[in-house]
């Protein structure tokens, strides 16, 4: 029993107490020591009391307790209750068993090697595996020791089901395991510092990030506060002590550590802290993640936008930025200013409906926009906010979000109102141009006609008896229609601003006065004529028979406006044009201009119709009742003034068409010279040659000057001009050549003759327009010139004055 005493330390007085209590032994350590203390009792009673007792004792114990035989192979011989128990087996079942039976794992080649220490007296404790009755490997701590009982020697010991245990030691192994595999793996760098001692930790990825190795950096804490860039540094310890001392809630900053290079990293930083029952912290950790990429990006993100936002601040285009609801959510300053509203009064507008957008256009830009993304010169008419209308060339993306979802709208306009202007300008040059040619193109044949007509008209009425007014009326009539075709040249040639004008310093007042007999006649009795004046003299520069042919189209126009009578109001009056305001006048600079309103009470024209009335051939009227020149010539010849004319009408409340003309500062008009009595048609005695291509008015012209008393070579083309004058260089005065001649242009014969004698007159005759006579250099300073068509008298007296000239 001494044996079974020292291989179960469990069994304590104290615990051996509790049992004995446990199990009915009143007062039985009291009658324990009496007993083992009293010499009465003999040896067997005493040795049968403590048998009963221990057995007792084992039996019920909650520690599996077994007994081993060695020399029957470690044969279970004694079991208590608690073996039963661990095992799931009866007692009879047990005591069958031998290691091998319920212990895999133990080595039965090393029994005898742990017996034999056994018997020197040295316990063994070791952990195992027991198989069960289910099946099941339950680990158990084995304590083992050597027994002697009545001279043979047992193996006895007892064991402890350790699952428990053993389940929490492989938790916190895979926690430990989990967390050095988190601290190895983590892209993070780990630290932990000790607040008390400033031990510290710092794990090989924290290293790293700062170009070291695992064993180059000591465990203090200096190594992390040292490398705090010094610009950082006081946010960070302020940051770090608000959070241990309890002002704030949490512990992290962004900030920038010394690279092992010199160089800086930028880390984010998170911690948390252990703290005592009185609240005072103690152990310090977290992580540091290198962010120097993110820092480096959100810094080329933000020069980026930069760069963005300052492209968009300064851009000269209106850049706007629009939600997927069509509402405004930003627009550049160049934007603002393009519509005339502040920022912050577009930040609530819709693009699509508050700008005068047709609903038909913003459809079709936003079903361009849906389908192809984008959007490239999308031409629009935009309101502004006082009314004016703005062209742009509008190109637009479309914003999308990661799942490809449109979530709005980019746009960049650039404004063309000007350009469109002067687009506008540019077609009507065009039109104009293109009747110019036309006009050009039949001057000189229609005047070569009109010479003759005129011409052999003059020559039949001086030659028709004084008796014989039909006759002479009849020529009149034919002279009359002549000088209307003329005029209609002039006309042409007037709206294509080809024509050459003879401006002079005139009162505009003066002017419409001297036309107002000649309107009264030509719009009837049935419309009434009046007229109003400023209170000052208005002096412009002016071709005065081209002014008052555009007030006789201006009239004719309203009394065809007025089938059934009327009123034609004429007033002048002085108006300003500011800097900025020439475009609303048509006019190409500001200053001061008289206004000519010619305002009747006719039909008035459609809306659709008043951007092309000036246009050429363009009519409202009836086929024969009108060429559509009118309007256009004095178009032409008001721009010829530097001037400009202006319509304004509705149907039914007539029309008011308002000339502009630059007024003149200082100094006196012209006065109109008065008719004189006519004087009698010079005539001489020298030799002229005439070169002319056209026979009729060769031959005009010879039989003028012939019965004027001159000696006439005629030619009829520039060669021969030139042979004759050879063959007549002494006699030969005055040359009077067309500037256009087949062979030989005018030109040429000047440059000819000229070396040849050296100062021979010339005068130049043509039906052509100006500008194409000095594209063939004749219109120079000092020549003599006379437009076709001219009257024999004219012609007479054109040429008796160069021929008296010194």
């Amino acid at each position: 029993m001494a044996a079974l005493i020292r291989i179960f330390p469990i069994f304590s007085r104290y615990r051996v107490e509790a049992a004995y209590s446990i199990y009915g032994f009143k007062n039985l350590q009291k009658e324990r020591t009496l007993t083992f203390q009293t010499p009465d009792i003999t040896e067997r009673v005493k040795a049968g009391l403590e048998a009963s007792f221990f057995r007792t004792l084992i039996e019920y114990t909650r520690d599996p307790v077994y007994v081993l035989d060695p020399t029957d192979g470690f044969r279970m011989v004694y079991v208590n209750e608690a073996t039963c128990q661990h095992f799931g087996m009866d007692r009879e079942q047990l005591l069958t068993l031998r290691i091998p039976d319920w212990d895999p794992v133990f080595e039965i080649e090393n029994v005898d090697a742990m017996w034999n220490e056994l018997k020197k007296g040295k316990p063994m404790r070791f952990e195992s595996l027991h198989r069960i009755a289910s099946g099941e490997l339950v680990p158990v701590e084995v304590t083992v020791n050597y027994l002697v009982h009545k001279g043979r020697e047992y193996s006895a010991g007892y064991f402890h089901n350790i699952s428990g245990r053993k389940a929490m030691e492989e938790a916190l192994r895979k926690t430990e395991e989990r967390y050095s595999l988190a601290v190895q793996g983590a892209n993070d760098g780990i630290w932990d510092v000790d607040l008390a001692t400033g031990e510290a930790y710092f794990s090989p990825r924290w290293k790293s990030m700062l170009g070291y190795d695992d064993d180059e950096i000591s465990n203090k804490a200096e190594e992390w506060t040292d490398r705090i860039h010094p610009d950082d540094r006081h946010m960070v310890m302020d940051a770090r002590r608000d959070y241990l001392e309890g002002r704030a809630p949490a512990y992290e900053v962004e900030y920038r550590l010394r690279h092992k290079d010199g160089g800086y990293r930028w880390v984010l930083s998170r911690g948390a802290c252990l703290r005592d029952p009185q609240g005072k912290p103690y152990r310090f950790s977290g992580s540091h993640t290198d962010i120097t990429k993110r820092m480096t990006l959100e810094h080329a993100l933000r020069e980026s936008e930069k760069k963005y936002r300052d492209l968009f601040e300064e851009s000269k285009n209106a850049i706007s930025i629009v939600d997927v609801t069509g509402l405004i959510t930003d627009m550049n300053p160049a934007g603002a200013e393009l519509l005339g509203y502040t920022r912050e009064e577009l930040l609530s507008m819709s693009f699509a409906h508050d700008f005068g957008i047709p609903p038909a256009v913003s459809e079709e830009l936003l079903k361009t926009l849906t389908n192809s993304g984008f959007v490239k010169d999308f031409e629009l008419e935009l309101k502004r906010k006082d009314g004016k209308k703005v062209v742009v060339h509008f190109s637009a993306t479309v914003t999308r979000d990661l799942s490809g979802d449109i979530t709005g709208y980019r746009g960049i306009a650039h404004d063309i109102t000007e350009h469109k202007r002067l687009e506008r300008q540019l077609i009507q040059a065009q039109k104009m141009e293109s009747i110019g040619i036309l006009a050009g193109g039949v001057a000189h044949d229609f005047n070569n006609i009109l010479t003759a007509i005129s011409g052999y008209g003059e020559t039949i009425r001086d030659n028709i008896a004084a008796d014989d007014e039909l006759l002479r009326d009849s020529v009149e009539q034919v002279l009359r229609a002549a000088n209307r075709a003329a005029e209609l040249t002039r006309s042409l040639l007037a709206f294509s601003r080809k024509q050459l004008i003879h401006p002079k310093r005139v009162e505009i007042g003066t002017i419409i006065r001297n036309t107002s007999n000649l309107i009264r006649r030509l719009i009837g009795e049935d419309i009434e004529l009046s007229t109003s004046f400023f209170d000052r003299k208005l002096p412009v520069m002016a071709d005065i028979g081209q002014i008052e042919h555009v007030l006789m189209n201006l009239a004719a126009n309203a009394r065809d406006a007025m089938p059934h009578g009327g009123w034609l109001h004429i007033s002048t009056r002085q108006v300003i044009v500011n800097e900025g305001s020439e475009e609303r006048y048509d006019l190409a600079k500001p200053g001061k201009y008289v206004r000519i309103s010619v305002t009747d009470t006719g039909v008035g024209i459609d809306r659709k119709y008043l951007g092309r009335i000036f246009e050429p051939f363009f009519t409202t009227k009836e086929v024969g009742k009108g060429t559509g020149l009118g309007l256009a010539m004095a178009y032409g010849a008001i721009k010829q003034h530097d001037g400009s004319i202006l319509v304004k009408s509705k149907p039914g409340n007539g029309t008011t068409f308002s000339i502009y003309l630059p007024v003149l500062e200082g100094g006196d008009t012209v006065r109109e010279k008065q008719p004189t009595a006519a004087t009698p048609t010079p005539g001489g005695t020298e030799t002229l040659l005439i070169a002319e291509d056209e026979d009729m008015v060769r031959t005009f012209m010879a039989k003028v000057f012939e019965r004027a008393g001159y000696r006439v070579i005629a030619a009829g083309d520039g060669e021969e001009a030139m042979e004759k004058f050879r063959e007549n260089m002494g006699d030969i005065s005055l040359i009077l050549s067309d500037v256009i001649m087949p062979k030989k242009n005018g030109k040429e014969i000047l440059e000819e003759v000229g070396m040849l004698k050296p100062g021979i007159k010339v005068i130049f005759i043509s039906g052509y327009t100006a500008n194409i006579m000095q594209e063939k250099g004749i219109l120079e300073k000092d020549m003599d010139f006379i437009t076709k068509p001219f009257l024999k008298d004219d012609l007479l007296r054109k040429v008796r004055e160069v021929l008296d000239k010194d």
